[in-house]
């Protein structure tokens, strides 16, 4: 049995493109990811486990052993968005209805 759960949205939580200048194999920069976990995910992984312990075993399930490890952020679920949400336009992208505070137009030209 495993569990998903949602992490919360942390300003110390972010992605920024790499000031290193990396790039991928397409000349692309990559993202630099910085996200650590906090007490809130600790607290809610040691209470998915304990519930979960608790419906196999309401279930009948002998529970031969119990992991209860968290895997690394960002390896199941999508932990980090990179379009912050908030009231603020200075510290988000979005309003509270998923649309942009600000947004610029640009036109292209394409010549056949």
């Amino acid at each position: 049995m495993t569990v998903r759960a949602a992490m919360l949205s942390r300003f110390e939580n972010f992605a920024e493109i790499d000031p290193n200048g990396v790039v991928d194999a397409w000349g692309i920069p990559v993202l630099k990811m910085h996200i650590e976990y906090s007490d809130n995910e600790r607290e809610m992984a040691k209470d998915a486990a304990a519930t979960s312990e608790e419906i196999l075993r309401a279930a009948g399930a002998e529970v031969l052993s119990t992991g209860g490890q968290m895997t690394a952020p960002g390896r199941i679920i999508h932990e980090l968005g990179t379009a912050r949400m908030g009231n603020d336009p200075k510290t988000s992208v979005l309003n509270k209805f998923n649309q942009m505070h600000d947004v610029t137009h640009r036109q292209t030209i394409i010549q056949l």
